[in-house]
């Protein structure tokens, strides 16, 4: 009666896990320096929030830039920086606009934005149609944020354009976490399985050695180990 309570025990604990885990798995936000910003959407108004090395960060985005083309966006990093641009979109397409993008009325750039097609990237264009990259360089993990910080004209219009809209977890990581718990399930509920899988077609009737038996069990305590790892792996790497 004890074993059959602790079992349902630990299943509810492993639902009411993955209940939460799949929440926090699946937020919407944007990458914004090698960090996920939780999106949030307040009275018609985009907020993204998030840390990134250590700064607090905010960023807002006021307009639906495709439908009345413009939107106001505005970044806050820590107590340091605070900007506000505005982005004005002109003969806008399913694939991308002429853009002009505003910081008050400061023109800083003005060119064309494709949007991202499938695995392509987007990317932004200069009057001249030379494309603008965004290119940083990080040494030691150094944080980027500093005195001569500036945001780039591709983050700038990729969030107007909410083309930067990820969730949070990696599927990759997720669908490797999700393989190993279903392997380990079944070579748990029936040990030979794996075993007489592997060696039915060569040998008659196999058994397993006492080293196997023991190995295996070792991986029963073992997998969920690992596989928490890369659960976690999967909200944090991008």
């Amino acid at each position: 009666m004890k074993s059959k309570i602790k079992y349902i025990a630990l299943f509810v604990g492993v639902i009411i896990f993955f209940i939460f885990y799949f929440n926090l798995f699946f937020d919407k936000g944007m990458m914004f320096e090698d960090s996920f910003l939780k999106q949030d959407k307040i009275n018609g108004t985009y907020e993204y929030n998030g840390t990134a090395y250590g700064e607090d960060i905010q960023v807002t985005v006021d307009g639906e830039v495709e439908q009345s083309g413009t939107s106001n966006i505005s970044f806050y990093i820590g107590d340091f920086f605070k900007k506000y641009y505005t982005v004005n979109a002109t003969n806008i397409t399913d694939t991308g606009a002429d853009i002009a993008i505003y910081e008050k009325t400061l023109l800083l750039f003005e060119g064309n934005y494709r949007k991202s097609q499938g695995t392509v990237p987007p990317i932004i264009f200069n009057r001249k149609g030379e494309p603008e990259f965004d290119i940083r360089v990080s040494v030691n993990q150094q944080s980027p944020f500093q005195a001569s910080y500036q945001v780039s004209n591709s983050q700038i219009v990729t969030t107007a354009f909410q083309d930067n809209v990820v969730i949070r977890g990696s599927i990759p990581l997720l669908l490797m976490a999700l393989i190993l718990i279903i392997f380990t399930a079944i070579d748990m509920k029936s040990p030979l399985f794996f075993f007489q899988l592997r060696y039915m077609l060569s040998v008659n009737n196999p058994e397993p050695s006492e080293i196997y038996t023991f190995i295996q069990k070792i991986t029963w305590y073992v997998n969920p180990v690992i596989t928490l790892i890369i659960l976690i792996a999967a909200l944090l790497i991008h």
